[in-house]
């Protein structure tokens, strides 16, 4: 598993959120919302990324659950409001260069992002592996790339944390951009 990062069952419980309530997944409960956990992909600052299944679109999903440690309940509030608006501004992005929004919400005090899940691997990823790229092959992603960020600034979208740990590349070699998750509107 990626990260060593397996999650096992039945029985023995893992977090899915953060110290200030936590989901806690058993046997028992191993959801988000309507998405069965599978596995986790990846942990970051803002929290965790987990490989799900949407239990009634019955298709894969990557879900994000972000951490709010350390806030009291106006501040919780204010960041789930922001939350949904941030989900607003990236749900406008329908481009092959950019990852999809899918849903956000929030279950038992900890929020969420649904992304389209795709197979592949980060650009840091690939850079860490193989070191320096072909200049032939960094080039056609930074094409790809500024295709799929033009889009989003065309859309009024600002990436804010763009990077190669939010590029990921598709066993097909198409490059796109993830993780709009501190986006914000562009000022007119």
């Amino acid at each position: 598993e990626p990260h060593g990062q397996a999650v096992t069952w039945p029985g023995e419980p893992f977090s899915l959120g953060n110290r200030l309530g936590a989901v806690t997944a058993t046997a028992e409960r191993r959801r988000i919302g309507r998405f069965e956990i599978v596995r986790v992909l990846g942990k970051g600052a803002q929290g965790t990324v987990y490989l799900a299944r949407d239990t009634h679109l019955e298709r894969d999903a990557a879900v994000k659950t972000l951490r709010l440690e350390h806030r009291d309940a106006d501040a919780r509030g204010e960041r789930m409001h922001a939350l949904i608006e941030e989900a607003r501004i990236v749900s406008r992005l329908q481009h092959p260069n950019i990852v999809t929004l899918y849903d956000a919400g929030e279950d038992k005090a900890v929020p969420y992002l649904v992304f389209e899940y795709v197979e592949g691997k980060t650009l840091a990823a690939l850079i860490r592996e193989k070191g320096k790229l072909p200049g032939v092959q960094a080039v056609d992603i930074v094409q790809q790339l500024l295709r799929g960020i033009g889009f989003a600034h065309s859309k009024g979208v600002v990436h804010c944390d763009l990077k190669p740990a939010n590029i990921i590349l598709t066993t097909a070699g198409v490059a796109r951009v993830m993780d709009f998750g501190i986006a914000r509107a562009a000022a007119d």
